[in-house]
């Protein structure tokens, strides 16, 4: 099943990839395009790059944000890393319990040179430490639908 053949209301698509991978690219139009709420730990005024893989209260904001879409019935985009395998079971799981319908995820498969090479264009860089810790994650465990995603997209990125 694909997005196209998705439940048009209480979908979740997850943005998976590294800092500088082009998600934020990608998925801000494709909200738009389809209608969806866009939802990132970026765009809720806690930015915070180097602290966000630890930092808990940006996830419980982000993931009550998302809540509150899926009880009104709509549906979300999720632009985030989501580089471990624990943190992407974990949000499928939760995102289930609190009512998605359907998860697809969008891997966004990017070499580290471009991704750092973008990173280094932007008016708020990404520490190059939390860049390289995601992308050895993703190399060590690529996004997979036995994770519990109803769909996965992949989008290799490699063009700066």
């Amino acid at each position: 099943m694909h997005m196209d053949d998705a439940p048009k209301k209480k979908t979740v698509v997850l943005g998976i990839g590294i800092p500088g991978a082009g998600k934020t690219s990608y998925l801000k139009p494709l909200a738009e395009k389809l209608e969806y709420k866009y939802v990132s730990p970026d765009d809720a005024d806690i930015f915070n790059a180097a602290k966000q893989a630890n930092d808990f209260s940006i996830w419980d904001k982000t993931f009550k944000k998302i809540y509150s879409y899926l009880r009104q019935g709509y549906s979300v985009i999720l632009d985030t890393q989501l580089a471990k395998l624990e943190w992407r079971r974990q949000s499928i799981n939760l995102l289930r319990e609190n009512g998605a319908n359907f998860i697809q995820g969008i891997y966004f498969k990017t070499s580290l040179e471009v991704a750092k090479e973008r990173n280094s264009r932007r008016t708020k860089p990404v520490p190059e430490i939390v860049i390289n810790a995601a992308w050895q994650e993703l190399q060590n465990n690529p996004p997979k639908t036995e994770e519990g995603l109803d769909d996965l997209k992949i989008i290799i990125n490699n063009e700066t």
